[in-house]
């Protein structure tokens, strides 16, 4: 599993939160490490892509999913516009 990936692309701090059912360990890659192992074993960069875009796949699909729903709920009641665009 790999945690923190966006913060790691991004320059920013992470913000995601675990909680593990069993035991486990947890590694903390630096940067300039993580890098090197990057251009040493491009197939690295190539997993850290597929995982983001999987997740970015995921995230569009409840996108659509929640704005049916909203389009559902605006046939039905009356909903401000300003929420409609968010």
């Amino acid at each position: 599993m790999f945690i923190g990936e966006m913060a790691f692309l991004l320059n920013d701090r992470r913000s995601a939160t675990i909680l593990a059912v069993e035991n486990g360990k947890l590694l903390r890659i630096p940067k300039s490490a993580f890098l090197n192992l990057i251009r040493k074993n491009p197939h690295y960069g190539i997993f850290l892509s597929k995982l983001l875009a999987q997740r970015l796949l995921r995230q569009t699909q409840k996108t659509i999913k929640l704005s049916s729903k909203l389009n559902e709920l605006k046939s039905i009641i009356e909903i401000p516009d300003y929420i409609s665009e968010v």
